[in-house]
């Protein structure tokens, strides 16, 4: 009788070991697995900014508090305000894999007024997507920002748009 029972709970407990190091070696597999990485369009955007930033040029990256999402496209590119490193507004049009940034590596809104608007135009070729937007410092404002984007059929279009507001700041 002695033996039945010292093969139960010795089965039991190789039972339990052996499970123990199946789940501890699965478990490198499900840490990084798909489901870790953010399904949210603007997390994997902003996830996207921050790693690219790092190797923007001296003041040009985002201070991570002040990046504020303004606009989606119906492509998934997020219009985003951010203050940089230098302390001047800057704005990205970027999605998860990649986009434009803009804005001014040198000083502040206290210092040079222009420096609390940023401003530019841009063009994708793959696929064929033509912009441009400004942004400016709004602290009334919800997000922190004002904010305009516009999009162009073509690269003669977004080239006109920005004659026509160049001649009218004559």
């Amino acid at each position: 009788m002695n033996s039945q029972r010292r093969v139960g709970p010795a089965f039991a407990m190789t039972a339990g070991v052996a499970g123990a190091l199946v789940l501890a070696a699965m478990f490198p597999a499900n840490a990084v697995g798909e489901w870790n990485t953010p399904t949210d369009p603007w997390e994997a955007t902003q996830e996207w900014i921050m790693t690219n930033s790092l190797h923007a040029e001296p003041g040009m990256a985002p201070i991570p508090d002040s990046i504020e999402p303004l606009e989606q496209t119906a492509e998934g590119y997020f219009l985003y305000g951010a203050v940089s490193q230098a302390g001047s507004v800057m704005f990205g049009f970027v999605n998860e894999t990649g986009g434009v940034t803009c804005g001014a590596a040198e000083g502040t809104p206290e210092e040079e007024p222009e420096f609390s608007v940023a401003e530019c135009g841009w063009g994708f070729s793959d696929p064929d997507y033509f912009g441009a937007a400004w942004v400016e410092l709004a602290p009334a404002s919800p997000t922190g920002y004002r904010h305009h984007l516009r999009s162009f059929a073509t690269q003669a279009e977004l080239d006109a748009s920005f004659a026509d507001h160049e001649n009218s700041a004559e």
